[in-house]
């Protein structure tokens, strides 16, 4: 057997079925699917929820319907595999991010800062047109991020 995962908007409530008045019997039949199949909600980190009733996070219903769930073999080959809930910007989505392996504090991502002082070191425009002239294959965005 293969390993693999689903995610992504589900729109399912899965968790806590009879505590949520969210929940539908459509809800409890993937429940019990899930259950029959193996397969496993890998959790998250972050806020409760990934959706709300309006794109602000200010509705009065909110739910988390945006999830990984995977079959045991990928919880096995992913034991640290993390699901993270983002920050909700201009949807009533929250996004995820999936990140398969435990990211130590020194790889953790930060945003990119540019100083204005770099382009008056003597070497900054030679480095920026090697940089810039090196050929990287893959979506533009991977080149940009690459460059």
């Amino acid at each position: 057997m293969q390993p693999w995962l689903v995610i992504g908007d589900l729109n399912l409530h899965i968790h806590d079925l009879h505590n949520s008045s969210d929940y539908s019997v459509e809800d409890n039949y993937v429940q019990d699917q899930m259950n029959n199949c193996g397969l496993m909600d890998l959790g998250y980190t972050g806020r409760n929820f990934t959706w709300s009733s309006n794109k602000y996070e200010i509705g009065v219903r909110k739910s988390r319907i945006d999830m990984a769930i995977g079959n045991s073999y990928w919880c096995m080959n992913f034991p640290k595999a993390k699901l993270s809930h983002l920050v909700q910007a201009s949807s009533d989505h929250c996004p995820i991010l999936l990140i398969p392996t435990e990211i130590g504090n020194s790889k953790t991502w930060r945003p990119f800062k540019f100083f204005v002082m770099w382009m008056k070191h003597f070497a900054f425009r030679n480095q920026l047109q090697v940089a810039w002239n090196d050929d990287i294959h893959g979506s533009p965005a991977f080149k940009l991020i690459t460059k």
